[in-house]
């Protein structure tokens, strides 16, 4: 809470319990860390300002940011100790088994020595000589080499994921590439539809039918796509009503049955969703939107209830106590339920293996 020097603190406990109770109906929970701060107490022109709450937020980001996969190399010298050539250290931390793919944001040509992309590496590593390919600028670009690399000024022979660096490539035109994926052979294919999990936002109020069309951004690609909405119901009749509502805390623990949702991958994505591996000897039905309730009873003597973005009913609803208590405030929203999604896109695009898992 920023310019909290500004307000009396029973204006400050006020803003605190209504922030809490807006961010405990998201996934962020009524347990979230608010931190008070003001950089410049009374806003004067001091040439030492007096901060408050500074070194305390500092603290608090660094208890809930985890460190990310990468990969590290040891690099063997002289004074590196007596490892052995060529050896890979690893800790909890690392994973060897990416390919190399690199976040383009800036590109720029210096004469006599090639195109320098500076950007951030998102996965894998590379070194001096390594190949290099530009999916977007097609085959007859492959077969380049980085030249050199920096790091903040200063020359290096490697790099690895989470690294900022700039890359120097010899033979690249600097006018055909903008902000892109640069990557090792092989790691980034081209393809026109995809399947995703997919949850509605509960803020969305807009219908989202069979055959409707979106913008879906993928990496620095936007394109329109045709959405196709399925097995909403199999989903639902595959989990428990505990695992619908909590499946973002360690979906792991819940596998159970899950013919309707395919083979689990491990891990969820930042909303909360599962990797999943999709089933094709299963079978659907049919559904034409995105349904935005599904009863966790689907086939028990409660009954159950499906109803899609479109307003139609596939199912008899036998529910109205539970309705008319949500209207009334009493309980809560349910969580929109999961179902997958067939996303079919205008134009092709680029993009690693796995990523959209």
């Amino acid at each position: 809470l920023n310019k909290c020097d500004l307000f009396a603190e029973v204006e400050l406990v006020s803003v605190e319990r209504k922030i809490k109770g807006a961010l405990s109906k998201t996934k962020f929970g009524h347990d979230t860390v608010l931190v008070r701060c003001a950089a410049n107490v009374g806003g004067g022109g001091a040439k030492k300002p007096e901060i408050r709450g500074i070194p305390e937020l500092i603290k608090a980001i660094g208890q809930m940011v985890g460190v990310p996969e990468r990969i590290r190399k040891t690099v063997t010298s002289s004074s590196a100790g007596k490892n052995t050539k060529g050896s890979t250290n690893t800790n909890a931390n690392t994973n060897t088994s990416s390919h190399f793919l690199f976040a383009i944001d800036h590109c720029f040509p210096i004469r006599g020595q090639g195109t320098v992309l500076t950007g951030t590496v998102l996965s894998g590593s590379i070194k001096i000589s390594s190949p290099i390919t530009f999916p977007i600028l097609g085959s007859k670009h492959d077969g380049r080499k980085v030249k050199s690399m920096q790091m903040f000024r200063r020359p290096v022979s490697s790099v690895t994921a989470g690294d900022r660096v700039g890359l120097c490539v010899p033979g690249l035109d600097a006018k055909l590439v903008e902000r892109g994926l640069a990557c090792s052979p092989g790691a980034v294919t081209l393809f026109d539809a995809a399947l995703a999990v997919v949850r509605k936002v509960r803020y969305y109020k807009g219908k989202m039918t069979h055959g409707s069309k979106y913008h879906v951004t993928v990496g620095h690609c936007t394109v329109m796509c045709t959405a196709q909405f399925f097995g909403a119901k199999e989903m639902a009749s595959s989990h428990s009503k505990a695992v619908q509502q909590q499946r973002h805390d360690d979906v792991e623990e819940h596998d159970g049955d899950r013919k309707g949702l395919g083979t689990s991958l491990g891990g969820v994505d930042a909303a909360g969703l599962p990797h999943l591996q999709f089933d094709y000897d299963r079978e659907f039905e049919f559904q034409d939107g995105m349904i935005q309730d599904v009863d966790s009873n689907l086939g028990s003597e409660a009954g159950g209830q499906i109803t899609n973005d479109a307003g139609s009913s596939s199912m008899e609803v036998k529910d109205e106590n539970y309705r008319s208590e949500k209207r009334r405030g009493n309980i809560s929203e349910r969580e929109q339920p999961m179902q997958w999604a067939l996303l079919t896109f205008e134009s092709p695009v680029y993009c690693t293996l796995g990523s959209l898992a």
